[in-house]
Protein backbone atom coordinates (compact mmCIF):
# COMPACT_ATOMS: atom_id res chain seq x y z
CA UNK A 1 0.00 0.00 0.00
CA UNK A 2 3.04 2.26 0.48
CA UNK A 3 3.53 4.86 -2.22
CA UNK A 4 6.40 7.27 -2.73
CA UNK A 5 5.99 10.82 -1.48
CA UNK A 6 7.25 11.95 -4.88
CA UNK A 7 4.40 10.17 -6.67
CA UNK A 8 2.01 12.32 -8.67
CA UNK A 9 -1.25 13.55 -7.20
CA UNK A 10 -3.11 11.26 -9.63
CA UNK A 11 -1.15 8.18 -8.50
CA UNK A 12 -1.73 9.03 -4.85
CA UNK A 13 -5.43 9.55 -5.59
CA UNK A 14 -5.74 6.16 -7.33
CA UNK A 15 -3.86 4.45 -4.50
CA UNK A 16 -6.01 6.17 -1.91
CA UNK A 17 -9.27 5.31 -3.66
CA UNK A 18 -8.23 1.65 -3.83
CA UNK A 19 -8.57 1.64 -0.03
CA UNK A 20 -12.23 2.68 -0.22
CA UNK A 21 -14.43 -0.40 -0.40
CA UNK A 22 -17.32 -0.20 -2.88
CA UNK A 23 -20.02 -2.57 -4.01
CA UNK A 24 -19.52 -4.17 -7.42
CA UNK A 25 -22.39 -3.34 -9.78
CA UNK A 26 -23.34 -4.27 -13.30
CA UNK A 27 -25.20 -1.43 -15.01
CA UNK A 28 -27.44 -2.56 -17.88
CA UNK A 29 -29.67 -0.89 -20.46
CA UNK A 30 -31.97 -1.88 -23.30
CA UNK A 31 -34.00 0.07 -25.83
CA UNK A 32 -33.71 1.60 -29.31
CA UNK A 33 -29.91 1.80 -28.98
CA UNK A 34 -29.68 -1.90 -28.12
CA UNK A 35 -28.84 -4.00 -25.08
CA UNK A 36 -25.58 -3.30 -23.27
CA UNK A 37 -23.94 -3.55 -19.86
CA UNK A 38 -20.76 -2.78 -17.97
CA UNK A 39 -19.23 -3.23 -14.53
CA UNK A 40 -18.97 -0.13 -12.34
CA UNK A 41 -18.06 0.60 -8.74
CA UNK A 42 -18.92 4.32 -8.92
CA UNK A 43 -22.55 4.22 -7.80
CA UNK A 44 -24.25 6.13 -5.01
CA UNK A 45 -27.64 7.17 -3.70
CA UNK A 46 -28.52 10.84 -4.18
CA UNK A 47 -31.79 11.28 -2.34
CA UNK A 48 -34.67 9.26 -0.96
CA UNK A 49 -36.75 12.37 -0.29
CA UNK A 50 -37.53 13.35 -3.87
CA UNK A 51 -40.80 12.28 -5.50
CA UNK A 52 -38.96 9.14 -6.56
CA UNK A 53 -35.59 8.07 -5.09
CA UNK A 54 -32.58 9.14 -7.13
CA UNK A 55 -29.21 7.46 -7.74
CA UNK A 56 -26.05 8.38 -9.63
CA UNK A 57 -23.53 6.37 -11.63
CA UNK A 58 -20.23 7.40 -13.23
CA UNK A 59 -19.49 5.84 -16.64
CA UNK A 60 -16.33 6.37 -18.68
CA UNK A 61 -17.01 8.18 -21.95
CA UNK A 62 -15.21 5.49 -23.98
CA UNK A 63 -16.94 2.48 -22.40
CA UNK A 64 -19.11 0.41 -24.71
CA UNK A 65 -22.18 1.03 -22.56
CA UNK A 66 -21.93 4.81 -22.24
CA UNK A 67 -23.71 5.77 -25.45
CA UNK A 68 -26.46 3.08 -25.31
CA UNK A 69 -27.32 4.12 -21.73
CA UNK A 70 -27.62 7.77 -22.76
CA UNK A 71 -29.56 7.02 -25.96
CA UNK A 72 -31.96 4.57 -24.33
CA UNK A 73 -32.62 6.94 -21.44
CA UNK A 74 -32.86 4.07 -18.96
CA UNK A 75 -30.53 1.87 -16.92
CA UNK A 76 -30.55 -0.69 -14.12
CA UNK A 77 -28.00 -0.93 -11.33
CA UNK A 78 -27.56 -4.59 -10.36
CA UNK A 79 -25.63 -4.87 -7.07
CA UNK A 80 -23.82 -8.20 -7.34
CA UNK A 81 -23.87 -10.85 -4.64
CA UNK A 82 -20.62 -12.33 -3.36
CA UNK A 83 -21.19 -15.40 -5.57
CA UNK A 84 -21.26 -13.34 -8.79
CA UNK A 85 -17.65 -12.23 -9.30
CA UNK A 86 -17.74 -14.06 -12.63
CA UNK A 87 -20.57 -11.73 -13.75
CA UNK A 88 -18.41 -8.75 -12.82
CA UNK A 89 -15.46 -10.17 -14.77
CA UNK A 90 -17.69 -10.82 -17.77
CA UNK A 91 -19.05 -7.29 -17.98
CA UNK A 92 -15.62 -5.85 -17.23
CA UNK A 93 -14.44 -7.44 -20.49
CA UNK A 94 -12.11 -10.07 -19.03
CA UNK A 95 -13.50 -12.98 -21.06
CA UNK A 96 -13.35 -11.50 -24.57
CA UNK A 97 -17.12 -11.63 -24.99
CA UNK A 98 -18.76 -9.07 -27.24
CA UNK A 99 -22.08 -7.25 -27.05
CA UNK A 100 -25.02 -9.32 -25.90
CA UNK A 101 -22.83 -12.43 -25.46
CA UNK A 102 -22.01 -11.05 -22.00
CA UNK A 103 -25.59 -11.58 -20.87
CA UNK A 104 -25.20 -15.36 -21.17
CA UNK A 105 -23.40 -15.40 -17.80
CA UNK A 106 -26.66 -15.13 -15.85
CA UNK A 107 -30.45 -15.08 -15.90
CA UNK A 108 -32.33 -11.83 -16.50
CA UNK A 109 -35.77 -10.27 -16.21
CA UNK A 110 -37.29 -6.81 -16.73
CA UNK A 111 -39.61 -4.59 -14.71
CA UNK A 112 -40.61 -1.05 -15.72
CA UNK A 113 -38.00 0.47 -18.04
CA UNK A 114 -36.97 -2.68 -19.91
CA UNK A 115 -33.39 -2.57 -18.60
CA UNK A 116 -32.18 -6.11 -17.72
CA UNK A 117 -32.37 -7.07 -14.03
CA UNK A 118 -29.92 -9.79 -12.94
CA UNK A 119 -31.24 -12.90 -11.22
CA UNK A 120 -29.54 -13.38 -7.85
CA UNK A 121 -28.37 -9.79 -7.48
CA UNK A 122 -28.59 -8.45 -3.91
CA UNK A 123 -30.71 -5.59 -5.24
CA UNK A 124 -31.54 -4.12 -8.64
CA UNK A 125 -32.59 -0.49 -9.17
CA UNK A 126 -34.57 0.08 -12.39
CA UNK A 127 -34.10 3.73 -13.40
CA UNK A 128 -35.04 6.43 -15.90
CA UNK A 129 -32.40 9.05 -16.66
CA UNK A 130 -33.17 12.59 -15.47
CA UNK A 131 -29.75 14.22 -15.88
CA UNK A 132 -26.43 13.63 -17.69
CA UNK A 133 -23.35 15.79 -17.36
CA UNK A 134 -19.70 15.19 -18.16
CA UNK A 135 -16.85 15.69 -15.70
CA UNK A 136 -13.43 14.90 -17.12
CA UNK A 137 -13.50 11.49 -18.78
CA UNK A 138 -16.76 10.37 -17.14
CA UNK A 139 -20.46 10.92 -17.59
CA UNK A 140 -22.29 11.48 -14.31
CA UNK A 141 -25.72 9.98 -14.94
CA UNK A 142 -28.53 10.60 -12.47
CA UNK A 143 -31.49 8.25 -12.52
CA UNK A 144 -34.94 8.29 -11.00
CA UNK A 145 -35.76 4.88 -9.50
CA UNK A 146 -38.90 3.37 -11.03
CA UNK A 147 -38.68 -0.11 -9.49
CA UNK A 148 -36.58 -1.97 -6.91
CA UNK A 149 -36.01 -5.73 -6.87
CA UNK A 150 -34.66 -6.95 -3.52
CA UNK A 151 -33.24 -10.43 -2.89
CA UNK A 152 -34.48 -12.27 0.19
CA UNK A 153 -30.91 -13.06 1.27
CA UNK A 154 -27.29 -12.70 0.21
CA UNK A 155 -24.23 -10.54 0.81
CA UNK A 156 -22.86 -7.92 -1.54
CA UNK A 157 -19.67 -8.37 -3.53
CA UNK A 158 -17.26 -5.54 -2.78
CA UNK A 159 -14.05 -4.31 -4.38
CA UNK A 160 -11.19 -3.03 -2.23
CA UNK A 161 -7.38 -3.01 -2.51
CA UNK A 162 -7.81 -3.96 -6.17
CA UNK A 163 -9.42 -7.32 -5.42
CA UNK A 164 -12.86 -8.79 -4.71
CA UNK A 165 -14.03 -9.19 -1.15
CA UNK A 166 -17.31 -9.66 0.66
CA UNK A 167 -19.22 -8.24 3.60
CA UNK A 168 -18.81 -10.37 6.72
CA UNK A 169 -20.15 -9.65 10.22
CA UNK A 170 -17.35 -8.79 12.65
CA UNK A 171 -18.64 -11.38 15.10
CA UNK A 172 -18.39 -14.19 12.53
CA UNK A 173 -16.59 -16.56 14.94
CA UNK A 174 -19.48 -16.29 17.36
CA UNK A 175 -21.29 -18.81 15.15
CA UNK A 176 -18.44 -21.32 15.17
CA UNK A 177 -18.94 -24.95 16.11
CA UNK A 178 -17.40 -25.88 19.48
CA UNK A 179 -16.06 -29.29 20.42
CA UNK A 180 -15.29 -29.76 24.10
CA UNK A 181 -15.53 -27.31 26.95
CA UNK A 182 -14.37 -23.85 25.97
CA UNK A 183 -11.52 -22.48 28.10
CA UNK A 184 -8.38 -20.43 27.64
CA UNK A 185 -6.70 -23.44 26.01
CA UNK A 186 -9.22 -23.58 23.18
CA UNK A 187 -7.67 -23.89 19.73
CA UNK A 188 -9.66 -22.04 17.05
CA UNK A 189 -9.33 -23.38 13.51
CA UNK A 190 -10.74 -21.90 10.29
CA UNK A 191 -10.90 -23.96 7.10
CA UNK A 192 -12.16 -23.54 3.56
CA UNK A 193 -15.67 -24.94 3.12
CA UNK A 194 -14.51 -27.29 0.37
CA UNK A 195 -11.52 -28.59 2.37
CA UNK A 196 -13.20 -28.84 5.77
CA UNK A 197 -14.48 -32.42 5.37
CA UNK A 198 -10.97 -33.52 4.34
CA UNK A 199 -9.20 -32.15 7.41
CA UNK A 200 -11.36 -31.00 10.31
CA UNK A 201 -12.84 -34.31 11.55
CA UNK A 202 -9.39 -35.96 11.71
CA UNK A 203 -7.90 -32.89 13.44
CA UNK A 204 -10.71 -32.92 16.02
CA UNK A 205 -10.23 -36.62 16.63
CA UNK A 206 -6.48 -36.20 17.05
CA UNK A 207 -6.76 -33.27 19.46
CA UNK A 208 -9.34 -35.12 21.54
CA UNK A 209 -6.94 -38.01 22.11
CA UNK A 210 -3.89 -35.99 23.10
CA UNK A 211 -2.80 -35.82 26.76
CA UNK A 212 -3.20 -32.04 26.71
CA UNK A 213 -6.60 -32.19 25.03
CA UNK A 214 -8.24 -28.80 24.86
CA UNK A 215 -11.45 -27.40 23.47
CA UNK A 216 -11.47 -26.89 19.72
CA UNK A 217 -13.60 -24.34 17.92
CA UNK A 218 -13.92 -24.64 14.16
CA UNK A 219 -15.08 -22.14 11.57
CA UNK A 220 -15.76 -22.79 7.88
CA UNK A 221 -15.79 -20.09 5.21
CA UNK A 222 -14.43 -18.99 1.86
CA UNK A 223 -10.88 -17.79 1.22
CA UNK A 224 -11.53 -14.21 2.27
CA UNK A 225 -13.34 -15.21 5.46
CA UNK A 226 -10.73 -17.67 6.71
CA UNK A 227 -7.93 -15.24 5.82
CA UNK A 228 -9.60 -12.32 7.61
CA UNK A 229 -10.35 -14.50 10.62
CA UNK A 230 -6.65 -15.31 10.98
CA UNK A 231 -5.45 -11.73 10.42
CA UNK A 232 -7.96 -10.35 12.93
CA UNK A 233 -6.98 -12.89 15.57
CA UNK A 234 -10.38 -14.58 15.65
CA UNK A 235 -8.75 -17.95 14.95
CA UNK A 236 -5.33 -19.46 15.64
CA UNK A 237 -4.98 -21.59 12.51
CA UNK A 238 -6.37 -21.29 8.99
CA UNK A 239 -6.36 -23.93 6.27
CA UNK A 240 -6.75 -22.00 3.03
CA UNK A 241 -5.49 -21.58 -0.51
CA UNK A 242 -1.80 -20.75 -0.69
CA UNK A 243 -2.56 -17.63 -2.68
CA UNK A 244 -1.30 -14.12 -1.93
CA UNK A 245 -1.02 -14.78 1.79
CA UNK A 246 -0.72 -11.50 3.72
CA UNK A 247 2.54 -10.45 5.32
CA UNK A 248 2.82 -11.41 8.95
CA UNK A 249 1.24 -14.83 8.38
CA UNK A 250 3.43 -17.87 9.06
CA UNK A 251 2.86 -20.75 6.62
CA UNK A 252 3.70 -24.07 8.24
CA UNK A 253 3.03 -26.41 5.35
CA UNK A 254 1.24 -26.70 2.03
CA UNK A 255 -0.20 -29.33 -0.26
CA UNK A 256 -0.58 -29.31 -4.04
CA UNK A 257 -3.95 -30.24 -5.50
CA UNK A 258 -4.33 -30.95 -9.22
CA UNK A 259 -7.62 -30.01 -10.88
CA UNK A 260 -9.47 -32.94 -12.42
CA UNK A 261 -12.47 -33.50 -14.65
CA UNK A 262 -15.53 -35.08 -13.07
CA UNK A 263 -17.59 -37.29 -15.40
CA UNK A 264 -20.60 -39.59 -15.08
CA UNK A 265 -19.41 -43.18 -14.61
CA UNK A 266 -20.92 -44.17 -17.97
CA UNK A 267 -19.24 -41.40 -19.97
CA UNK A 268 -17.06 -42.47 -22.87
CA UNK A 269 -13.99 -40.85 -21.29
CA UNK A 270 -14.63 -42.01 -17.72
CA UNK A 271 -11.98 -44.75 -17.95
CA UNK A 272 -9.40 -42.67 -19.83
CA UNK A 273 -5.98 -42.13 -18.25
CA UNK A 274 -6.41 -38.39 -18.84
CA UNK A 275 -8.69 -36.02 -20.68
CA UNK A 276 -8.27 -32.54 -22.18
CA UNK A 277 -10.87 -29.80 -21.80
CA UNK A 278 -10.96 -29.46 -25.59
CA UNK A 279 -12.43 -32.97 -25.77
CA UNK A 280 -15.37 -31.77 -23.66
CA UNK A 281 -15.78 -28.28 -25.12
CA UNK A 282 -19.12 -29.09 -26.78
CA UNK A 283 -20.62 -30.71 -23.66
CA UNK A 284 -22.53 -29.01 -20.85
CA UNK A 285 -20.41 -27.78 -17.94
CA UNK A 286 -21.54 -27.77 -14.29
CA UNK A 287 -19.76 -24.91 -12.48
CA UNK A 288 -18.83 -24.92 -8.79
CA UNK A 289 -19.86 -21.30 -8.36
CA UNK A 290 -17.94 -19.87 -5.42
CA UNK A 291 -16.00 -16.65 -5.86
CA UNK A 292 -12.44 -18.01 -5.98
CA UNK A 293 -13.36 -21.34 -7.60
CA UNK A 294 -15.33 -19.61 -10.34
CA UNK A 295 -12.46 -17.28 -11.18
CA UNK A 296 -9.92 -20.12 -11.19
CA UNK A 297 -11.93 -22.55 -13.33
CA UNK A 298 -12.90 -19.91 -15.88
CA UNK A 299 -9.27 -18.75 -16.07
CA UNK A 300 -8.24 -22.31 -16.98
CA UNK A 301 -10.72 -22.33 -19.87
CA UNK A 302 -9.61 -18.88 -21.00
CA UNK A 303 -5.96 -19.96 -20.90
CA UNK A 304 -6.84 -22.72 -23.36
CA UNK A 305 -9.04 -20.44 -25.50
CA UNK A 306 -12.10 -22.58 -24.74
CA UNK A 307 -15.54 -21.17 -23.97
CA UNK A 308 -17.33 -23.54 -21.54
CA UNK A 309 -21.01 -24.23 -22.10
CA UNK A 310 -22.16 -23.46 -18.56
CA UNK A 311 -25.43 -25.33 -18.11
CA UNK A 312 -25.83 -25.20 -14.32
CA UNK A 313 -24.15 -23.62 -11.30
CA UNK A 314 -24.06 -24.53 -7.63
CA UNK A 315 -22.16 -23.34 -4.57
CA UNK A 316 -22.19 -26.87 -3.17
CA UNK A 317 -19.53 -29.33 -4.31
CA UNK A 318 -21.81 -32.27 -3.47
CA UNK A 319 -24.60 -30.77 -5.57
CA UNK A 320 -22.17 -30.44 -8.48
CA UNK A 321 -21.11 -34.08 -8.04
CA UNK A 322 -24.73 -35.26 -7.93
CA UNK A 323 -25.64 -33.29 -11.07
CA UNK A 324 -22.69 -34.84 -12.88
CA UNK A 325 -23.65 -38.28 -11.59
CA UNK A 326 -27.12 -37.81 -13.07
CA UNK A 327 -25.64 -37.01 -16.47
CA UNK A 328 -26.37 -33.27 -16.64
CA UNK A 329 -22.82 -32.53 -17.73
CA UNK A 330 -19.20 -32.63 -16.62
CA UNK A 331 -17.35 -30.49 -14.10
CA UNK A 332 -13.87 -29.48 -13.04
CA UNK A 333 -12.95 -29.76 -9.36
CA UNK A 334 -9.89 -29.59 -7.15
CA UNK A 335 -10.96 -31.47 -4.00
CA UNK A 336 -11.45 -35.18 -4.55
CA UNK A 337 -13.52 -37.24 -2.06
CA UNK A 338 -12.38 -40.81 -1.42
CA UNK A 339 -15.72 -42.22 -2.58
CA UNK A 340 -16.77 -42.22 -6.22
CA UNK A 341 -20.45 -42.27 -5.21
CA UNK A 342 -22.59 -39.15 -4.94
CA UNK A 343 -25.05 -38.29 -2.17
CA UNK A 344 -27.90 -39.79 -4.17
CA UNK A 345 -26.07 -43.03 -4.96
CA UNK A 346 -24.83 -42.39 -8.51
CA UNK A 347 -21.23 -43.01 -9.50
CA UNK A 348 -18.79 -40.48 -10.94
CA UNK A 349 -15.26 -40.70 -12.27
CA UNK A 350 -12.44 -38.25 -11.49
CA UNK A 351 -10.14 -38.18 -14.52
CA UNK A 352 -6.79 -36.31 -14.52
CA UNK A 353 -6.57 -33.32 -16.84
CA UNK A 354 -3.98 -33.39 -19.59
CA UNK A 355 -2.10 -30.34 -20.79
CA UNK A 356 -0.54 -27.42 -18.97
CA UNK A 357 -3.10 -26.99 -16.19
CA UNK A 358 -2.05 -24.96 -13.12
CA UNK A 359 -2.20 -26.65 -9.75
CA UNK A 360 -3.79 -25.24 -6.60
CA UNK A 361 -2.01 -25.30 -3.25
CA UNK A 362 -3.58 -25.50 0.20
CA UNK A 363 -1.68 -23.96 3.10
CA UNK A 364 -1.88 -24.32 6.85
CA UNK A 365 -1.01 -20.97 8.39
CA UNK A 366 -0.96 -19.14 11.69
CA UNK A 367 0.31 -15.91 13.20
CA UNK A 368 3.91 -16.04 14.47
CA UNK A 369 2.86 -15.28 18.04
CA UNK A 370 0.27 -18.10 18.00
CA UNK A 371 2.87 -20.63 16.82
CA UNK A 372 4.57 -20.27 20.22
CA UNK A 373 1.55 -21.79 21.94
CA UNK A 374 2.39 -25.51 22.56
CA UNK A 375 -1.13 -26.74 21.77
CA UNK A 376 -1.36 -24.72 18.56
CA UNK A 377 2.12 -25.86 17.58
CA UNK A 378 1.11 -29.49 18.12
CA UNK A 379 -1.99 -29.09 15.93
CA UNK A 380 0.07 -27.40 13.21
CA UNK A 381 2.53 -30.29 13.23
CA UNK A 382 -0.29 -32.81 12.91
CA UNK A 383 -1.83 -30.92 9.99
CA UNK A 384 1.60 -30.88 8.36
CA UNK A 385 1.71 -34.68 8.50
CA UNK A 386 -1.80 -34.88 7.02
CA UNK A 387 -0.77 -32.70 4.09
Amino acid sequence: MAISESASLKDKFLQGMSCAAATVNVVTTNGPAGKSGLTVSAMMSVSADTEKPTVLIAVHEKSSGAQPIRDNGVFAINVLSDTQSNVSDTFAGRFDLKGTEKFECGGWSTAVTGAPLLDGAVVSFDCSIIDVRQVGTHYLITGEVEHISLASSGNALVYVSRSYSKTTPLARIGNSKSIGKADDRAVKIACLNSAGPMFLPEILQHVGHTPSAAAVEIFEGDQQEVTDALIDGDVDISIMYDLNLPTGIAKACSRELKPHVLLPAGHGLATAKSVSLSQLAEEDFILLDTSLSTSFFLSVFKRLNIEPKIAMRSRSMEMVRSLVGRGFGYSMLVSKPYSSFTHDGKQVAAVPLSGDIPAVRLACATRPESAKNPMIHEVMEFVGKMM
